[in-house]
């Protein structure tokens, strides 16, 4: 992703305490992916690597409404 013009802004504090999470920011979108690296011994995404995509538009209204209609 570094190659592709995305910045790594993982905060200095995360960076410290765990090297299996890395946030990603592109200056060109806006978007923000956190990466996560595989943990066998913790359960959901059966301990593969796998990322979150953050949504600018996340509000709390916005996930009631999402909640409340699925």
């Amino acid at each position: 992703m570094l190659e592709n013009g995305w910045e790594d802004v993982t905060p200095e504090c995360i960076r410290k305490n765990t090297n299996s999470r890395i946030l990603y920011y592109d200056p060109k979108t806006g978007t923000k992916v956190r990466f996560d690296l595989k943990a066998e011994e913790v359960p959901g995404y059966n301990g593969k690597d796998h990322y979150h995509i953050y949504n600018p538009d996340f509000t709390l209204v916005n996930m009631i409404i999402t909640l409340t209609l699925t």
